[in-house]
């Protein structure tokens, strides 16, 4: 991303951006937001981090869960697509609770996964992909 701010008289746009952003006056204020702990469109090191172990405590707890009443977990039930799709929407939920109102969930089968609730003017929209 840093590469892309640096290029002069061209417009910077990031796979994690939801808009192009014009170079020129705008870029000092890009570089100088990459470089905060708001990571990218609105999306924090501490949003990430807590919604990460969050997702990986719901699976702890089906696997669990299945372990004892069946002696098998999650991923031995499903598709390595469906697992993925499972993964993405628990931690898309996590993120949300972690966020703290900054991003609500779009839902299953909606385009974006997060959606930025206008509380915060650096966050946008965002797609999760998880791939197994």
């Amino acid at each position: 991303m840093k590469e892309h701010a640096a290029q002069a008289g061209r417009a910077v746009t990031g796979r994690l951006f939801a808009r192009t952003v014009p170079a020129g006056a705008r870029k000092r204020e890009l570089v100088s937001r990459i470089n905060t702990p708001a990571m990218c469109a609105g999306l924090t090191e501490r949003m990430l981090v807590e919604g990460v172990r969050e997702a990986y405590r719901l699976l702890d707890t089906i696997d669990a869960t299945l372990l004892a009443s069946h002696g098998v977990r999650l991923a031995d039930l499903v598709e390595l697509a469906n697992l993925s799709s499972i993964i993405g929407n628990l931690l898309a939920l996590s993120i949300v609770k972690a966020s703290g109102g900054v991003f609500t969930r779009a839902g299953s089968h909606k385009y974006q996964d997060l959606r930025a609730s206008g509380s915060n003017p650096d966050a946008f929209s965002i797609e999760i992909k998880i791939a197994l």
